[in-house]
């Protein structure tokens, strides 16, 4: 077996598990489906993590095996079930039980920008979590969960709401010290000073739930800002309102005291659960999370009497310093080989990252940084031009597109896409079901490097941003280092990316 290489079907992994299929992918490997030879060939997930020898693989193994040991002694409905840990062949492996499922991420990507859902299925959610956060913040000691995003909350096939992925949660220790880890937009202002507090886990709760109810996303916002969710979503009620924004208190003290306290703050809802969220890759189909498809929740939470949260003024957006943003120097432009006037979709930008250490092209390097921005962009309209999406190569004439807005251009291939909306999907396309607007399946070295849905373009107002979508192999900015799954950078003028075997120029306007 090749390094990077998938198991193949019916691999028996640890003389135990019979792989059958992969059903997730990630920044470092993939979930399979496999099944338990030794318990009656019961169904699990088994997660994978592909590593070479570097610092950041090194650090990933650490997280890796963290994730296994905050797993292993926790027994609630509501988080995955760890059954098995083990290295076999350079490669380290987590097995969980099995259960179809979707994460509210892939939910939200399938209806595309400014998508929202019901009050009383957040509210109803928000419980289930509310109860897994008290349990986890009741272990000797609190266990702080940090992550908490729509691409961690899984909806299982009953349409019940569970964490998984605890890579990065973390013991709290004595002072409450920890590390800047977390995601941007959801994580609290106290996260990036690396204090570890178990009400940080309520305010990304908060984020949560004020991006499910508004369609505002805070990754492509200003940090720390929040509207008050009835100026956005005025069919929600007040006291939903209240609770939400009272988790989003700056100052940790202000927020509510506990999970517990929290959940019953929260209105009671009534009536019947929305449908299931189907896995990534399910109607439409895109390429899983590496998050998907693992653990089962198995009772239900109790109601309890509601609480009413105190009043919220609006939260301010927090000042901070202006973005950093690279410079790369132009090299040869290929000749005109490929265009493609690509559908777009408008998603705000996110805050810009700070400069990381001098990193190889296409070489693992530190993940970037991102600093917070300090002022808001007000929203565009959302357009949605066809797809007119032709090519040339040896020669053969194709129709011009309408004027571009950028124009990427692929310096080891004599290949160009021009971009003319506001948001473009950049992978390969595998199958009809499957369409990236940017299509590197044409790449003579490197194609299979390019996951399906491998990073995406956005663009709001005059400024465009890349996000990674959680690649199997990584999206990286040259002399920055590798995007971290879902974060955003943006993008400057002669700017280069490398997506597999691709060195992506960002270009403005068009290029002759």
């Amino acid at each position: 077996m090749k390094a990077g290489e998938p198991l193949a079907s019916g691999h028996l992994l640890d003389g135990r598990y019979r792989i059958g299929k992969v059903i997730g992918v990630g920044g470092m490997g993939r979930v399979y489906l496999a099944n338990d030879t030794r318990l009656a060939n019961r169904p699990v997930a088994v997660k994978e993590m592909i590593v070479g020898q570097g610092l950041q693989e090194q650090k990933a193994v650490e997280d890796f095996a963290r994730e296994a040991r905050v797993l292993a002694p926790l027994s609630h409905p509501g988080i995955p079930n760890l059954i098995d840990y083990f290295a076999e062949g350079g490669r380290h492996y987590l097995v969980m039980e099995y259960i179809a499922g979707g994460d509210l991420q892939g939910w939200l990507d399938q209806r595309g920008a400014g998508a929202r859902v019901p009050e009383s299925q957040v509210v109803r959610w928000a419980r289930e979590i509310l109860e897994v956060l008290a349990f986890l913040h009741s272990q000797n000691p609190p266990i702080v969960y940090r992550d908490l995003k729509p691409g961690n909350i899984m909806i299982d096939q009953n349409g019940r709401a569970m964490i998984i992925d605890f890579g990065i949660a973390r013991f709290l220790p004595p002072g409450g010290r920890g590390t800047q880890i977390g995601s941007v937009g959801y994580a609290p202002p106290e996260q990036y000073l690396g204090k570890l507090e178990p009400r940080s886990d309520l305010y990304s709760l908060g984020a949560t739930m004020h991006h499910l109810l508004t369609g505002r996303d805070p990754q492509l916002e200003p940090p720390f800002s929040f509207p008050p969710v009835r100026q956005l979503a005025p069919e929600v009620s007040v006291d939903t309102e209240r609770v939400v924004m009272w988790a989003l208190e700056q100052d940790a003290n202000k927020r509510p005291g506990s999970a517990l306290e929290m959940r019953d703050a929260l209105p009671v809802v009534e009536g019947g659960r929305e449908p299931a969220i189907l896995p990534r890759g399910a109607a439409p189909a895109s390429e899983p999370s590496i998050a998907t498809m693992r653990t089962q929740v198995l009772a239900n939470v109790p109601a309890s009497a509601r609480k009413v949260a105190p009043p919220h003024p609006a939260n301010e957006p927090a000042r901070a310093p202006s973005p950093i943003t690279p410079t790369v120097s132009s090299a040869a432009v290929s000749p005109t080989a490929k265009t493609a006037d690509l559908k777009g979709k408008l998603r705000p930008p996110s805050p810009a990252p700070v400069p990381a250490r001098p990193a190889v092209a296409n070489a693992p390097a530190r993940p970037v940084t991102p600093v917070p921005v300090a002022k808001a962009v007000a929203p565009a309209p959302v357009s949605r031009p066809a797809v007119v999406q032709t090519a040339s190569r040896n020669g053969v004439a194709a129709p011009q597109p309408a004027k571009p807005a950028v124009t990427l251009i692929c310096k080891n291939e004599p290949l160009r896409f021009s971009i003319t909306g506001d948001r473009a999907i950049v992978g390969r396309n595998l199958a009809s079901a499957n369409k990236a607007d940017i299509d590197l399946s044409v790449l003579k070295v490197g194609a299979d490097r390019v996951s399906r849905r491998h990073a995406e373009i956005i663009r709001r107002g005059d400024d465009y941003y890349i996000r990674d979508l959680g690649s199997l192999n990584g999206t990286f900015i040259t002399g920055r280092g590798r995007l971290g799954r879902d974060q955003l950078y943006k993008l400057e003028d002669r700017c280069q990316v490398v997506i597999g075997g691709a060195t992506l120029e960002f270009r403005r306007g068009a290029v002759t």
